[in-house]
């Protein structure tokens, strides 16, 4: 199975390390990734393998700001005598011995690393932690030759592999030793995976509910048709009683199933709606997101995308207000005449417009299954965080995937180029029950 674990913080204890060693044993062996490296067994006394641990350090030192931020807040992690089903352990080196091999290769005053021992599974492993890079690094270059590698050589990090810098790459890395790229640090944050549902089921208990509901209204027109007789039930009554504020009832029961039926089907979609209002009420879904500036320049009018696919997004919950609405009057009760009021209420109809013109930085569109996202953030000074207005993130068909990610574009007015990467979204194990969600549509009357 993929590899299961929180990438919202980044692990710095034993006890997280130990949490991220198990994850790497219930993983696949295609999970390593940009912030992710495993190795079966290596012999750390061995300059092979000495070098082989200094190239992947300094591969992610060298990743570019703005895709690392987008995991463990940065840091990145190397396991030796660990992968996906196994654990076979290293034989433990002196600590000095194996930071002085290491720094021989990536220099005292390369990148930041350090490592720990951990005991899994009555086995000794290594793991090995790299610091972020950030805005203003210089290139981090191997510091002594090894076989074919020259000093000076650049190693970066991609998706599963260390290698050897291309000529783009080594422009990305000036690019950071200059400032000059949109390295900013884009999150999601939330307090629990969202817990999913599916629609369907949701909608089978609504429509179980409106079933229920109408067929008891129908079966109690039907007590009073063969209570009075007729297929009108007060076509007739006294003057006295037409003179006053009621209407004597004059629909056929045909009459009435129809308006039965047409109530029914406006109740199950409101009620769905309304499902929703109290399923996002309680918090669930519920992301904002949060940007930070990684360099000492200014960037001006900001503006963040997401795409999302398999999930909705909404960012206002006045779009799920809706009032259910009200079943027929019973068949045989007399109609109210109406009575007109004596004036409107202008300060609500007021406070409704200025609401609907409000001003919104945070804008979401929803159609065939894809979500898109747009922030206007603003400007953001050096190093300073700006949190977005609270979205919600609707997933309501489990897909074979069990996280969801979202792809991600910001750009600014004043920088060149285009901060991309993919947010990662967490969603529950198991999806929510109708009834997990306190709701009032349980309308059928005894």
């Amino acid at each position: 199975m993929a590899l299961r674990f929180d990438t919202g913080s980044a692990p710095q204890t034993v006890d997280d390390l130990l949490s991220l060693a198990e994850a790497i044993l219930q993983a696949d062996a295609e999970d390593e990734s940009d912030w992710l490296e495993w190795k079966r067994t290596l012999d750390l006394s061995d300059k092979q393998y000495q070098f082989e641990l200094s190239k992947h350090i300094l591969g992610f030192a060298n990743r570019p700001p703005q895709n690392a931020s987008l995991h463990c807040n940065g840091f990145a992690y190397m396991f030796i005598g660990i992968e996906p089903q196994s654990v076979t352990g290293v034989e433990k080196l002196d600590p000095a011995q194996l930071d002085d091999a290491i720094n021989n290769y990536v220099g005292s005053d390369g990148p930041v690393w350090k490592h720990h021992y951990l005991r899994v599974h009555d086995e000794d492993i290594l793991s090995i932690i790299v610091y972020p890079p950030k805005s203003g690094d210089p290139l981090h270059t191997l510091k002594k030759a090894y076989n074919n590698f020259e000093s000076g050589a650049i190693f970066v990090r991609k998706p599963g592999k260390t290698t050897r810098a291309d000529p783009g790459d080594v422009i990305n890395l000036q690019e950071r030793l200059l400032g000059t790229r949109l390295d900013l640090a884009i999150t999601l944050s939330t307090t629990e995976p969202i817990p999913w549902f599916y629609d369907t089921d949701i909608r089978d208990s609504i429509d179980a509910i409106a079933l229920k509901q109408s067929d008891s209204m129908l079966e109690r027109a039907k007590n009073t048709l063969l209570a009075t007789g007729r297929s009108s039930p007060t076509s007739k009554l006294p003057m006295a009683f037409q003179q006053s504020l009621l209407s004597p009832d004059k629909r056929t029961f045909e009459e009435y199933q129809v308006q039965v039926n047409y109530w029914q089907d406006r109740w199950v979609e409101q009620a769905h709606i309304s499902w929703m209002l109290r399923y996002l009420e309680g918090g669930h879904g519920l992301y904002s997101l949060r940007l930070k500036n990684l360099t000492d320049r200014n960037f001006g009018n900001v503006e963040v995308q997401l795409v999302i696919r398999g999930a909705m997004v909404f960012t206002d919950l006045d779009e799920f207000k809706s009032a259910l609405p009200t079943p027929p009057r019973e068949f045989g009760e007399p109609k109210p005449l109406l009575v007109p009021t004596s004036h409107l209420d202008y300060s609500a109809i007021l406070s409704q417009l200025n609401q609907n013109f409000s001003q919104q930085s945070i804008y979401a569109e929803n159609g065939d299954g894809v979500a898109h996202v747009r922030w206007d953030a603003g400007d953001i000074r050096p190093r300073a965080t700006v949190v977005s207005e609270d979205i919600y993130i609707i997933i309501n068909n489990k897909s074979q995937h069990n996280d969801l990610t979202a792809h991600m574009t910001a750009t600014s007015t004043s920088a060149d180029g285009v901060n991309e990467g993919q947010l990662h979204i967490s969603a529950s194990e198991s999806p929510i029950a109708f009834d997990d969600i306190e709701h009032e549509l349980d309308i059928d009357k005894t």
